[in-house]
């Protein structure tokens, strides 16, 4: 979602996500910018558990991910 270069699906407007909520200029903005993938955990050194990096999702994607009936999508 988000990538230019490929194409893929837009992301999904405010609106869309809050369908119960009547008003708001927000309502017709994206909820998410930029292309929607994230990078959980690389390991610098295979199999050096002490040589790796997490990095938990941020918390707007997190909650686009609950409101697009994903959870945490393989998280």
């Amino acid at each position: 979602m988000g990538d230019v270069l490929y194409g893929g699906a837009e992301a999904p407007t405010q609106g869309e996500l809050h369908p119960n909520k009547q008003r708001g200029a927000a309502l017709g903005l994206p909820t998410f910018y930029g292309v929607a993938l994230h990078l959980v955990e690389v390991e610098l050194l295979p199999g050096d558990p002490a040589a790796s990096v997490r990095c938990e999702l941020p918390k707007h994607f997190r909650l686009m991910l609950r409101r697009m009936g994903l959870g945490d999508a393989g998280v």
